[in-house]
């Protein structure tokens, strides 16, 4: 199964969890499993989707440039969501 590689700011909501695994073929059902399993992290991710403060990598290739979240997940790889940092 594809694995989330969860962010620490997620991992307050996945039971301190780093890694999920998922029955997913594509971005979306990852993240529609995640938020099964974790209701308000996967709430959490999608409201940082919305506004542009995450992005996720699949082999290090961001998945908007590869279908979004329509982007294809093998059961061997990694989707890795990376939080945006703020600052001044």
């Amino acid at each position: 199964m594809p694995t989330l590689l969860i962010p620490p700011v997620l991992r307050p909501f996945t039971n301190g969890l780093d890694r999920v695994e998922v029955a997913a073929t594509t971005v979306d059902q990852a993240v529609g499993a995640l938020e099964e399993r974790f209701p308000e992290a996967g709430t959490r991710l999608r409201q940082a989707v919305a506004r542009r403060y995450v992005i996720m990598s699949i082999d290090g290739q961001d998945v908007r440039d590869h279908g979004g979240g329509q982007a294809a997940l093998s059961p061997t790889q990694e989707l890795h969501l990376l939080w945006a940092v703020a600052g001044g």
